[in-house]
């Protein structure tokens, strides 16, 4: 989906795949938790990663489907002050 004005264009995109999938594939907690654990509030805020075993193993388990849904803003100026 696209919207546009003068000034930038709006492109959405989403997306969904069953979560066994997406996790084989594309999870790679190993590598993100080096990253989060430098963070000041690492393991103080719900979207803290310390349940990622137990997420991934029940999403495999109940069949679940991931969707994904990003949205770019594209400027048409060279300089676009937001």
């Amino acid at each position: 989906m696209e919207s546009t004005t003068n000034v930038y264009t709006i492109e959405r995109y989403t997306a969904e795949m069953d979560a066994g999938t997406y996790i084989k594939d594309f999870h790679d907690a190993d590598y993100f938790i080096k990253f989060c654990q430098q963070c000041g509030n690492y393991g103080r805020r719900y979207g803290c990663p310390q349940g990622f075993d137990f997420y991934t193993e029940s999403a495999k388990k109940l069949n679940q489907i991931e969707y994904f849904c990003t949205t770019i803003a594209i400027s048409k100026q060279k300089r676009l002050q937001l």
